[in-house]
This record gives structure tokens, C-alpha cells and sequence, in this order.
């Protein structure tokens, strides 16, 4: 045991623990959410290219997805 990094010895236990691929969970978790987003996004889109609605209103649902 280092006077300097106490815990050095469990280092490599946490690295290879049940937490260890926490990080990438969290990025999968929120492919979904983006890929929502893009779809409400994309939808807007064409509804404001076909007529149905405004740019003005395009520009609030978009900012309202945006923002969710």
C-alpha cells in the first residue's frame, strides 16, 4: 500500500467491477432518446415542406422537442 495513493490495490477490482461499463450504458440509454428526437424532428419537417405547417410553427415544435 503507497503512502500516496492508498487505494492503488483496488484500482484494477473497480475497473473490472460491476461499474465498469457504466459510462457506455449511459451513452446507450440515450441513443434512443436522440433517435426520437431526430424522428419528431425529421416529421416536422415534412409537415412544414408539405404545407400543413407554418416555418413559424416549425420553429416552436422545434424548439419545443429541443428542449424536452
Amino acid at each position: 500500500m503507497s503512502l500516496i495513493r492508498p487505494y492503488a490495490d483496488a484500482e484494477p477490482a473497480l475497473r473490472a467491477g460491476p461499474l465498469a461499463g457504466a459510462a457506455g450504458n449511459l451513452t446507450a440509454k440515450r441513443r434512443p432518446h436522440a433517435a426520437r428526437l431526430a424522428d419528431q424532428l425529421t416529421k416536422l419537417a415534412d409537415l412544414r415542406d408539405r404545407g400543413v405547417i407554418s416555418a413559424g410553427e416549425f420553429e416552436r415544435q422545434k424548439a419545443k422537442v429541443l428542449a424536452a
